[in-house]
């Protein structure tokens, strides 16, 4: 019987514009809206191993392991595979059907040395070769994925499903052009592939390609209107189309479907604090870290909600918890060296707009926050400096404090 296998699919980040001005004279940076994207759920579709021949003792072995393979009673079925391998030791449908087991069981070490013979002994097996991919794909093996896809491929050119996954191979491995071909190439195959719209929706969404992302995401849904996955990218391209409230709907469907949802329940903590709706975005983005703790984007989220909730304290050891997990986050050095000057630690808040300048020196609100701090110490020649670099960065703001009093 051919066998389907969930493959787990591409992650993305869309992100929203960065640091409007806040009302203070800090200028504080609020953060970016992160919306990961989850893996969208496609089938790993492997037709079955060529058959045996009939009325011979290896097929009786065969057949009787994969009915006890059906029922469960895994340890049983392998004393069946073995003796059948006893008996003829390079029948790859044997280790085929052996390789299966030890992935239901989860021993893929075992399942791709299985399968490594497999592709020995028949190296035109295209059902082997996706299989292959498949299990080093899970292992996040990516140039042995690809590699093992792209062989599937050449043996069996119109396999909708290969092409998804070597497309989600690729994505992972950091080419998405080449993976957008690949979904398109299922989609032209399969144009009813749900998986592989949602997957051509985020790349197309990291593009900047709003409106075609969300027409992917549309037409996944009415293909399967229970994908949480597609619900939530949409809710990300609307949101950033500037459609909030529309947006706030997708990922509260999302999260319907999928209470444990973690993804939807990040974008909406998000949305809704940007709704100014603190408490429930409190609510929401604290579970999220709860389920993710070393989510760095999670941990910076939950502390720019507590900042906007009033509760300093709690923030600034968010943004620290945040910098633990990822030192080269700029908005959360940033953030912490506002709520630092705020309250008067001028050195430590320099210290944390420094170190965001030297992640990204281009940034004009960085360079401005780090003038007000130097210039409150009292530093005239180092304010003066950073203002002029701000100035220099189109910040209009540090400009005319560049200019003499009247």
């Amino acid at each position: 019987m051919a066998r389907e296998n969930g493959h787990a699919g591409i992650r993305a980040l869309i992100l929203l514009a960065l640091f409007p001005a806040a009302a203070s004279q800090l200028l504080l940076a609020s953060p970016s809206a992160e919306f990961p994207q989850e893996p969208a759920r496609s089938q790993q579709e492997t037709p079955p191993p060529e058959a045996t021949p009939e009325e011979s003792p290896v097929n009786e072995l065969l057949i009787k392991g994969r009915a006890l393979v059906a029922e469960k009673k895994f340890e049983a079925a392998e004393v069946e595979f073995r003796a059948a391998l006893k008996l003829e030791p390079d029948n790859a449908d044997v280790r085929f059907a052996l390789a299966d087991l030890f992935e239901k069981t989860e021993r893929g070490a075992e399942a791709v040395a299985e399968l490594d013979r497999v592709v020995k002994a028949k190296p035109d097996l295209a059902s082997a070769r996706a299989r292959l991919g498949y299990l080093h794909y899970q292992n996040q093996n990516l140039d042995l994925a690809i590699s093992n896809f792209r062989e599937a491929l050449r043996l069996r050119p119109r396999d909708a499903s290969t092409c998804n996954n070597l497309g989600m191979a690729l994505y992972d491995k950091g080419l998405s052009d080449e993976a957008a071909e690949q979904f398109r190439a299922a989609i032209a195959l399969r144009p009813e592939y749900a998986s592989a719209h949602t997957n051509l929706g985020v790349v197309l969404s990291l593009r900047g390609k709003n409106a075609e992302a969300a027409e992917e995401f549309r037409r996944a849904l009415e293909i399967d209107s229970s994908d949480p996955a597609a619900h939530n990218g949409l809710g990300a391209s609307l949101e950033k189309n500037g459609d909030l409230d529309a947006a706030i709907v997708s990922y509260r469907k999302a999260l319907s479907l999928n209470s444990n949802y973690t993804d939807a329940a990040y974008n909406l903590g998000n949305a809704l604090r940007t709704k100014d709706q603190i408490d429930d975005a409190v609510t929401l983005l604290k579970a999220v870290v709860l389920a993710r703790p070393q989510d760095a984007g999670a941990q910076f989220s939950l502390a720019v909600a507590l900042e906007s909730k009033g509760e300093t304290s709690e923030a600034v050891a968010g943004f620290h918890k945040a910098l633990d997990l990822d030192p080269n986050h700029v908005e959360a050095h940033n953030h912490l060296g506002v709520l630092l000057h705020r309250s008067g630690s001028l050195s430590g808040a320099v210290e944390e707009y420094t170190a965001a300048i030297l992640l990204q020196p281009e940034n004009g609100q960085l360079h401005q926050n780090l003038a007000a701090a130097l210039q409150q110490q009292g530093k005239i020649p180092e304010a003066r400096a950073a203002y002029q670099r701000a100035c220099q960065l189109g910040l209009q703001e540090s400009c005319k404090r560049l200019q003499p009093a009247r």
